[in-house]
């Protein structure tokens, strides 16, 4: 999911699904940074790549072990609620906005999607 969100597309471009199967069992991904349009920290990049280790043991144990290898990614400072907030809003065209009349109906923000 988090190298889908950085990259914006899969970590295999495999046409089958066996083709895909063995991408995943016997290749190496290129890094998120190497496909991303955006800079991503080297330490990101090493997380996301940690979690996509052939070898379970080499993975991330655990949510709490891949909490504190996130918290550890400080090569463009902390991530904060606000610091996320900014770049959701420069970076997602089409964004879905909730309706504040109605919270459980959603609409996409045309303006915005035309003018990224």
């Amino acid at each position: 999911v988090a190298y889908f969100l950085i990259t914006g597309g899969l970590v295999f471009e495999e046409t089958g699904a066996t083709a895909m199967m063995l991408a995943h069992l016997q290749n190496v991904p290129d890094v998120p940074s190497a496909r991303s349009k955006l800079p991503v920290p080297a330490t990101f990049d090493r997380v996301v790549m940690m979690c996509l280790e052939k070898e379970s043991s080499a993975r991330p144990a655990d949510a709490r072990v891949l909490e504190r290898l996130l918290k550890s990614c400080d090569d463009d400072g902390p991530w904060t609620s606000e610091a996320a907030e900014r770049w959701r809003r420069n970076h997602i065209p089409g964004e879905a906005v909730l309706n504040s009349e109605n919270t459980e109906s959603l609409h996409i923000d045309e303006e915005r999607t035309r003018t990224l």
